[in-house]
């Protein structure tokens, strides 16, 4: 039975996935919430927990709803960091810092988005890189430009490579 709910869960948050980049913010919601709700996956996948509960806190957020927020950002965050699960707390962040831009305050957007940065280059991710550095440049407007001509850098070398595993 463990795998199976373990499965269960883990399907839900793929459907909950799919909603989010269909910005069905809704129904994302509910497929994340489902998953979260399954028999003991604390217990049993503390990994998938963290990442349902940051999910469901993100698709919260796009709905301009703040209900248990930023807590769950919060709770996900410290779980990803405890286990190391760099891209993770990378994508948390990100998070955090767009909700305090939504709450309009700034200092805090800024922190997480410098330290989302600063982790991404650490561990040489050029995609989470360029999330970090999408956010980023949406909450700090006086280098902005900065930040632009290095996702675009980053985006070119990426396009490049791509052509060249597609050859």
């Amino acid at each position: 039975i463990p795998a199976e709910l373990h499965l269960e869960a883990t399907s839900l948050n793929n459907i909950g996935f799919v909603y989010l980049g269909m910005k069905d913010y809704k129904k994302a919601k509910y497929y994340f919430h489902e998953g979260l709700i399954q028999d003991n996956l604390y217990e049993r996948d503390v990994k998938l927990y963290a990442m349902l509960l940051d999910n469901l806190a993100y698709a919260k957020l796009r709905m301009g709803e703040s209900d248990g927020l930023p807590e769950q950002f919060y709770k996900a965050l410290k779980i990803r960091d405890s286990l190391g699960l760099t891209s993770g707390v990378i994508l948390n962040k990100i998070h955090l810092s767009e909700y305090f831009a939504f709450k309009k305050d700034s200092v805090k957007a800024l922190k997480f988005s410098k330290e989302a940065v600063e982790l991404s280059r650490s561990t040489e991710s050029p995609t989470s890189l360029l999330e970090s550095l999408k956010q980023i440049t949406s909450v700090d407007p006086k280098n902005a430009s900065v930040y632009s001509k290095e996702y675009i850098e980053i985006n070119e070398k990426l396009k490049k490579s791509e052509r060249k595993m597609g050859e």
